[in-house]
C-alpha cells in the first residue's frame, strides 16, 4: 500500500490511501496522521480510500481492533471516502462503526466532495461549494 499525507487549507490532515494494504502499514499510516495531528493541533482527518484494497487476510478481529484505536484526544472527526470495490467498502465501513460506537465523530462517504462538506460544516465554514479546485476532488 502506499499513502500520502498532507494539511488541507491549514485545518485539515488529508490522507490518500491506494493499494493492497496489510494490517502494519494501516497501523502505521494512521500513527503518522495521528502524530500530524499531535505537532498541529488540527482535529479534523479526511482519508481518501477509493483506490484501497483490502487484503483477505485482514480479519474481523483486525477490522475491529482498528477501528477501537483511535485516540479521540487527538482526532475529533473522521471523514472516510470508501472504496470503489464493494467488499473493501463493508470492511473499512464496519471499522468505522467500531470507532463511531467508540465516541469518534466519523462518517463515511462516496465522494470526496460530501466528505470535505461535511468537515467544513463541522468547523462552522460554509464550504457547501467545495470542488475541484480545493486540490483534491
Amino acid at each position: 500500500m502506499a499513502f500520502e499525507i498532507h494539511i488541507h487549507e491549514e485545518n485539515i490532515v488529508f490522507i490518500r490511501l491506494h493499494g493492497q494494504s496489510d494490517l502494519e502499514e494501516n497501523e502505521q499510516a494512521r500513527g503518522e496522521v495521528m502524530q500530524l495531528c499531535h505537532d498541529t493541533g488540527i482535529r479534523s482527518v479526511l482519508a481518501d480510500c477509493q483506490e484501497l484494497e483490502v487484503p483477505s487476510s485482514i480479519t474481523t478481529v483486525d477490522l475491529y481492533n482498528f477501528g477501537k484505536t483511535w485516540d479521540k484526544n487527538l482526532v475529533s472527526r473522521l471523514a472516510i471516502v470508501l472504496p470503489n470495490n464493494e467488499r473493501n467498502r463493508g470492511h473499512i465501513r464496519f471499522s468505522e462503526t467500531v470507532a463511531y460506537n467508540r465516541g469518534l465523530n466519523t462518517r463515511t462517504f462516496d465522494k470526496l466532495k460530501e466528505a470535505l462538506s461535511w468537515l467544513y460544516e463541522l468547523d462552522g465554514h460554509d464550504r457547501s461549494t467545495a470542488s475541484e479546485s480545493s486540490g483534491l476532488c
